[in-house]
This record gives structure tokens, C-alpha cells and sequence, in this order.
């Protein structure tokens, strides 16, 4: 019987460890998807050197559009945002699991 007792509390301590564990995760995933999303939205203005210059007609002021850069620096920070989701998914069907 305390074999049986022993063994109960054992598996209790590696559930709680489990659930500690995951929800630790959790919190980690969540800050991550939090600073991607926020170095996406800083990310949105162009960088130094990522405008192309376009000579404009007689009597206009001159403009410019973005060059491949930027648009590439965008597609880096939108994957890094779906990384981070995906890991938030993942650790909340951890918690799930552990539950």
C-alpha cells in the first residue's frame, strides 16, 4: 500500500512538473508573439537606403517607391511573427496535454 501511495505522489509531482513546465512555455510564447508583432508594426517605415528615387516631369516635386528591400524586410518580419505563433500554438496544445 505505501508502495501504491508512493508511486501516486510521484506521478502527481511529474504532472504538476509537467503543467509548470507548459505553462512557463506558454508565457515565453506569448511574450515572443508580442515583441514580433511589435518589431513588425516599428518595422513598418522604410530604412535608410530601402526608397528608390524617381525623377519626376518638369514643374513636380520628385518622389520615390520602395525598393525590393523593404518589401523583403517585411516578408523577414512577417515570417518571424508566424514562427512566433506557431510556437505559441504548439505550447498552448502542450498545456492542453499537460492538463
Amino acid at each position: 500500500m505505501l508502495l501504491a501511495f508512493t508511486a501516486g505522489a510521484f506521478a502527481q509531482q511529474d504532472r504538476h512538473r509537467a503543467l509548470e513546465g507548459a505553462y512557463a512555455e506558454v508565457l515565453a510564447a506569448e511574450q515572443a508573439l508580442h515583441d514580433a508583432e511589435a518589431r513588425r508594426t516599428q518595422g513598418i517605415e522604410p530604412l535608410e537606403g530601402e526608397r528608390l528615387g524617381i525623377v519626376s516631369a518638369k514643374g513636380r516635386p520628385p518622389r520615390s517607391r520602395l525598393g525590393p528591400e523593404y518589401f523583403e524586410r517585411q516578408r523577414a518580419l512577417d515570417r518571424e511573427v508566424e514562427r512566433a505563433r506557431t510556437r505559441l500554438e504548439r505550447a498552448y496544445q502542450r498545456w492542453n496535454e499537460a492538463r
